[in-house]
C-alpha cells in the first residue's frame, strides 16, 4: 500500500505531512491486525516506530528508484 502511493513521492522522509502519513497507516495497520489484548496501545506504538524506521531506511529513495 505504501510503495503505490507515499512511498512514490520523492523525499517522503523529509516531508512532514508525508512521513507522518506513512506512520498513520502502519499504526492503523497494526490497530487492526494484532489481536488485543495481547498487543496494548504501548506494545502497538512501540511496533509503529520499530516498522516507520525500517522503512525510513529502506525505502526512503524509493520514488527515485522505482
Amino acid at each position: 500500500r505504501l510503495k503505490n502511493n507515499e512511498f512514490k513521492v520523492n523525499h517522503w522522509t523529509e516531508k512532514i505531512q508525508t512521513s507522518s502519513a506513512v506512520k498513520r497507516k502502519i499504526n492503523d495497520f497494526l490497530f487492526e491486525q494484532l489481536p488485543y489484548p495481547t498487543y496494548n496501545d504501548k506494545d502497538i506504538s512501540k511496533k509503529t516506530e520499530l516498522l516507520y524506521n525500517e522503512f525510513k531506511s529502506r525505502y526512503s529513495d524509493y520514488a527515485l528508484v522505482a
